[in-house]
């Protein structure tokens, strides 16, 4: 399952939660596979962790925290989006184009 998939996170989110114990091995196996994704793609670890206060507005190791423990989104299909903000009043501007991904 690739990382970004709602259903994978959902699973490493109630394991991270609900296993303290292990907490600190999970943290650092993620640290592990964020970074080698960085390597694989030719991009500068130290760099990306020194810029990433800039990049994303908190600290590196505090955004993985967050990841993996906490809710900082919520998953919602285009459709369910549009369906809201109709409910809400709102509607699309004239010309715009979105296409589901």
């Amino acid at each position: 399952m690739k990382e970004g998939t709602s259903s994978f996170r959902e699973k490493v989110k109630k394991i991270y939660s609900k296993h303290h114990i292990i907490r600190p091995f999970i943290k650092l196996a993620y640290t592990a596979y964020l970074l080698l994704g960085l390597v694989v793609t030719k991009k500068n670890p130290v760099g990306y962790i020194r810029n990433y206060d800039s990049l994303r507005g908190m600290n590196f190791f505090t955004d993985i925290e967050d990841r993996l423990g906490g809710y900082p989104y919520e998953h919602a299909s285009y459709e369910q989006i549009i369906t809201f903000y109709s409910k809400a009043g709102y509607s699309l501007a004239h010309g715009l184009q979105v296409r589901s991904i």
